[in-house]
């Protein structure tokens, strides 16, 4: 199943490309993607020929001066404007009675997350894929200073980006190949790009409070671009009560059982299971324990039915209006899922989406 390359033209007269992957039959719903500060939708094309395969129609935007978009190069007039463009584009495929997720890989996971909360009509779920919120890689000191000067007096002077090294991203010597040879990777990006993306942090930090769409939070244990134990922090600082760890294969999220390993502690996953995450949760943090078993579910079976044929959705747990921040990680991957062959990040998001939106 191919994918086509539209265009899109922001609301500036930007003009964007967007890979789209249909689904087979009517989409029982639409992801929409964002990638990484390096990377692009090219690196993702089999993740998203499986989405669509799922019955998802997968839509991945490259952004403004990234991937296919030659204009502008590493270029963005600041933060905003690229939120804008997402949400222009959320606005423009929107159809009623598909639900959209947006979802934001590494660098990607903060606009997703800051559109979903600027406009979270637009937005039904979010899901981040080793969100870039606590980087173990970042720009040095001394650089930071000159890349805030010339934002002032040069603010289109380019600057390398802190992600240049094709390890980082993967153990595997054929991808590494790919993204050291990739034509379409940004390797440098403009100062008043980078200036506007600590401005974004910032930005998230007072609003990120405001997402009410659930959330799934998929980490890598042996990322090396992403700090995983302060990223599960800062989600929890950002949705107090809301955050719950799952083991992956949880009924949620793949076929099989599991457990939530949540703030009690009374019922940890079991040895081995997200060693890392489970240690950064004390007992008694969490009101939102849950430990109860759902029943063994196929990844494309229909969800359960209520009175009327209704859509009965039985993961979606709330703190009042608010849905719930699901978080795993993926024992032994690494920070480019896309790349690692081991966990089933595919089926694990559509699992989670088919029992988290009703359809």
């Amino acid at each position: 199943m191919g994918d086509e390359t539209r265009t899109f033209t922001a609301s500036d007269g930007y003009a964007f490309a967007v890979r789209v992957y249909p689904a087979p039959a009517a989409p029982v719903g639409r992801l929409v993607f964002l990638h990484g500060i390096r990377s692009h939708g090219g690196w993702y094309t089999r993740s998203c020929q499986q989405f669509a395969a799922a019955g998802y129609e997968a839509h991945f935007l490259d952004r403004r001066g990234a991937g296919l978009n030659p204009a502008a190069r590493g270029d963005t007039p600041n933060f905003r404007r690229l939120l804008d463009d997402v949400a222009e584009y959320l606005t423009a495929i929107r159809t009623p009675g598909v639900p959209t997720t947006l979802a934001g890989i590494s660098w990607g996971g903060k606009p997703a997350l800051a559109v979903a909360a600027r406009a979270p009509h637009l937005v039904d779920a979010v899901v981040l894929l080793c969100p870039g919120f606590v980087p173990l890689v970042g720009v040095p000191p001394l650089a930071k200073l000159r890349i805030a000067l010339a934002r002032l007096v040069n603010p289109t002077k380019p600057f390398p980006i802190p992600l240049n090294e094709p390890d980082l991203f993967t153990t595997s010597p054929e991808w590494q190949r790919f993204i050291a040879d990739d034509p379409h990777g940004l390797t440098r990006a403009t100062a008043r790009f980078l200036f506007g993306s600590a401005r974004l942090d910032l930005y998230l930090k007072r609003v990120a409070k405001r997402v009410t769409a659930p959330v799934l939070c998929l980490l890598a244990e042996h990322d090396r671009v992403i700090h995983n134990a302060k990223t599960l922090e800062y989600l929890k600082r950002a949705f107090p009560d809301r955050v719950r760890l799952l083991q992956p294969g949880m009924p949620h999220l793949a076929p099989g059982g599991g457990e939530v390993v949540a703030g009690s502690g009374a019922t940890a996953a079991g040895e081995g299971s997200l060693p890392h995450l489970v240690e950064a949760i004390r007992p008694g943090e969490h009101p939102l324990t849950r430990t109860d078993r759902f029943a063994p579910q196929s990844d494309l079976s229909p969800a359960p039915q209520g009175r009327g044929g209704a859509t009965r959705n039985t993961s979606l747990v709330t703190a009042g209006s608010m849905g719930v921040v699901d978080v795993t990680e993926y024992p032994g991957a690494h920070h480019t899922l896309e790349f690692d062959p081991a966990p089933s990040f595919v089926q694990d998001v559509t699992g989670w989406l088919r029992r988290t939106i009703p359809a």
